[in-house]
């Protein structure tokens, strides 16, 4: 039988790549886990995942963190939950919501410096401003459909797996671009 080796989506694209005040890195890897409440459960669902994992359920925009754990808003009743795998998830639902693994399916970077909201201005239509620490956003980055989270020092950004080597290169590209523009002033 083949023996298959588990493989970041970024292999060979160059992560990290650090460029005068902008970073972009590869965001630790954790599972993600999509929580939709079924119908009429969302109250139940909510008090279920406060009781067994400390997170708060978040409404549209919204993020809830304990300890190592994330919740994220990420479209119409639909959260990811970041941090742990997807039996605890199941058992901590209790059968109030439906839970999908998702991990293999998204690409994850995280966006940071001092620069970080001139980059991601060129490339989202979302003003950088409104991705404050604790918001999450779908919206697309260039053309790629992208989920964006604020952090205290930057962003995560996430898009589809097949989509991970093309998000380097447009990001690495526009932080070229920023680097070079301030080095005109």
């Amino acid at each position: 039988m083949a023996e298959l080796t588990s493989l970041s989506p970024f292999t060979g694209c160059g992560l990290p790549i650090d460029l005068g005040t902008i970073a972009l890195t590869e965001a630790p890897a954790t599972p993600i886990i999509a929580v939709t409440p079924l119908r009429g459960q969302r109250e139940p669902l909510t008090k279920a995942l406060a009781k067994e994992a400390g997170l708060a359920l978040p409404g549209p925009g919204g993020t809830s963190s304990a300890g190592d754990l994330s919740i994220r808003w990420a479209g119409l009743d639909e959260t990811w939950l970041l941090g742990a795998p997807e039996a605890q998830v199941r058992a901590w639902c209790d059968g109030l919501g439906a839970v999908t693994d998702l991990t293999d399916g998204w690409a994850r970077v995280r966006l940071t410096g001092p620069d970080a909201d001139a980059v991601l201005a060129r490339l989202t239509p979302v003003d950088p401003a409104a991705i404050a620490p604790g918001v999450a956003v779908r919206t697309d980055l260039a053309h790629m459909m992208a989920h964006i989270t604020g952090l205290v020092a930057g962003y995560e950004i996430a898009v589809m797996r097949s989509f991970a080597t093309t998000l380097v290169h447009d990001i690495e590209t526009v932080m070229r671009s920023v680097i070079a523009q301030s080095s005109l002033e």
